[in-house]
């Protein structure tokens, strides 16, 4: 699911989760538990966050490589 506008992470976890993805704006969710979103402190790199673990997986160096991978 893509989002209206970007939400930061304390709009969705925890203020003590969310400390760790600071920097991180995020767009979307598979409405699983991961979350989509540009890191602005890697660039604007593609980062999944895995509400599981709370761990931080750069996907994609830009968004164009992001949404290619995903119609491939």
């Amino acid at each position: 699911m893509l989002y209206n506008g970007f939400l930061e992470a304390s709009d969705i976890f925890d203020d003590e989760a969310a400390v760790q993805f600071e920097g991180v704006m995020i767009f979307g969710d598979d409405m699983q538990g991961r979350c989509v979103g540009f890191d602005k402190n890697d660039e604007w790199a593609v980062v999944e966050i895995d509400a599981a673990n709370m761990s931080v997986k750069k996907l994609c160096e830009t968004f164009s490589l992001f949404v290619y991978s995903l119609l491939g």
